[in-house]
């Protein structure tokens, strides 16, 4: 079993995975991961509108702020279910961004 798929696997519910695979590529590349110190060091992602992103932010596990301008990027940001569904074994989301 690769490292996605058993993220994927630990993170079910009865209703399935929190998080597609696709989408935890997404998030983990939105929080700098992987990384040598197995911390997160950012929670964003600025690009134009992809599918994994606009499906988290309808499931309520992202937040998108739009720009005012056409064809230009928005700045999306996940929640902290969502980060911490895309963290492996061993892995901790740096305090700056996550708030307790």
């Amino acid at each position: 079993m690769n490292i996605a798929t058993r993220t994927a696997f630990d993170q079910s519910t009865a209703s399935g995975p929190l998080l597609s695979l696709d989408e935890i590529a997404a998030a983990r590349r939105a929080l700098g991961l992987p990384n040598r110190h197995k911390v997160s060091h950012r929670n964003h992602h600025l690009g134009l509108s992809h599918p994994d992103w606009q499906a988290m932010e309808a499931r309520g596990l992202a937040t998108v702020r739009r720009s005012s301008e056409d064809g230009a990027p928005s700045l999306w940001r996940l929640t902290r279910a969502a980060a911490e569904a895309a963290l492996l074994p061993g892995e901790r989301l740096n305090p700056d961004d996550f708030p307790a």
